[in-house]
């Protein structure tokens, strides 16, 4: 897996891990649907819905800046992301959070793709990280972020 992105070494004072899921649909079935920075709400089931900020056009790309509003009852209520690479060749995505109300302080996230078993499967890695806040125990962070990621993959 040549190509997988992972998340690099994280600092004292940071959390990180990285989901894998094996999806049974070929590489470009799945890129199709995890690279549309302005629906994510298509494969992450705790967004209700996306907003475009920034786009005068319909097609996203590097800088481009979505508001999303998140489900109730996870870690927040809004989420303002930017895109920071989109790479149809590679089949990365990187994303971060700049703004809104929720719990995250400079999360980072790093979707890769790769096929496996001559195309008719796909591993799906996606690696994050993110600041902790003082006085906020780790083990919470991870695992509440676990659980928020884990229905972006049908965990």
């Amino acid at each position: 897996m040549d190509n997988i992105q992972r998340t690099k070494g994280l600092l004292p004072n940071q959390c990180g891990s990285s989901l894998v899921q094996t999806i049974d649909a070929p590489l470009h079935l799945v890129w199709s649907i995890l690279r549309k920075f302005d629906h994510p709400q298509a494969y992450k089931r705790f967004i209700q819905s996306c907003t475009l900020l920034n786009v005068a056009t319909t097609t996203c790309g590097m800088g481009s800046v979505r508001e999303v509003m998140i489900i109730s009852g996870l870690l927040g209520t809004t989420s303002t992301e930017r895109l920071n690479k989109l790479d149809d060749d590679l089949h990365v995505m990187q994303v971060s959070i700049i703004g809104g109300y929720h719990r995250l302080k400079n999360y980072h996230s790093t979707t890769s793709l790769k096929e496996i078993e001559g195309g008719r499967k796909t591993v799906v890695v996606e690696s994050y990280w993110w600041m902790y806040r003082r006085g906020i125990a780790v083990t919470t962070h991870v695992h509440l972020l676990r659980r928020l990621l884990g229905e972006i993959l049908g965990h």
